[in-house]
């Protein structure tokens, strides 16, 4: 059960959990879910589910039937592919600028990173390595104060990251 305090938080740690567990495959491509049932399992009001759903439907990632079901989106290979080319293109973009503007800060904080290193073939630590690799791009939008590109990437590229 949640212990959120306030509306907005409720519904944005609902949204993140949902988001969290759809990205990391628990709540399976094409698996038909309930807001109740979700509420129930979450502990919560149908409320917070029914907004986070909304939210995500938003971002591809869940298709709503009205007066019929909602399921996790499938992944599509289109959209991957259309997703891959806006974050290559967004990436490819800012490296110039970060190598201008990088310092020794900078270059500590990226193998800071790196330097938390797990085994990739396991994948207990899948979600740690995506993440690692997500805070060490963010560090490159960050440097060139292009965090608005690095939101959008990461509001976009849901099916991509699926995948």
């Amino acid at each position: 059960m949640f212990m959120m305090y306030g509306r907005n938080s409720l519904n944005d740690e609902i949204y993140r959990r949902m988001n969290r567990e759809i990205m990391d495959l628990t709540l399976e491509p094409g698996l038909a879910v309930s807001v109740q049932k979700l509420a129930d399992a979450y502990g919560v009001g149908r409320t917070p589910v029914r907004e986070a759903v909304i939210r995500l439907q938003k971002k591809g990632l869940v298709e709503i039937y009205p007066q019929s079901k909602t399921l996790i989106s499938r992944i599509s290979m289109k959209r991957t592919h259309q997703e891959r080319f806006l974050r290559k293109a967004l990436e490819l973009a800012v490296v110039e600028p970060f190598l201008q503007n990088r310092d020794e800060m900078v270059i500590h904080k990226m193998e800071s990173i790196l330097a938390v290193r797990h085994d990739a073939s396991s994948p207990d630590y899948y979600n740690e390595l995506f993440s690692d690799d997500n805070k060490f791009h963010g560090v490159i939008f960050e440097t060139v104060n292009e965090s608005l590109s690095w939101n959008t990437i990461n509001d976009v590229v849901s099916h991509y990251n699926r995948f």
